[in-house]
């Protein structure tokens, strides 16, 4: 039997600063808008936290 492994992407900070930006803007939950990028909800909720000050955008509680 055959079993698939995947591999852990590494994102830049300048990704993370853009899938953050995007997420606050979609209107969508934490948990869809993750499923639909392919990323860990802990680690957006992780790297909002890292860009509070430098995104003006109103934040949205991400819960996993």
């Amino acid at each position: 039997m055959e079993t698939k492994r995947s591999r852990r992407i590494r994102h830049s900070r300048q990704d993370w600063q853009g899938f953050v930006s995007e997420f606050l803007t979609s209107g969508q939950d934490c948990k869809s808008f993750c499923r639909d990028k392919g990323l860990n909800p802990s680690r957006l909720i992780r790297w909002q936290g890292v860009f509070r000050n430098e995104i003006s955008l109103p934040s949205a509680r991400c819960n996993p």
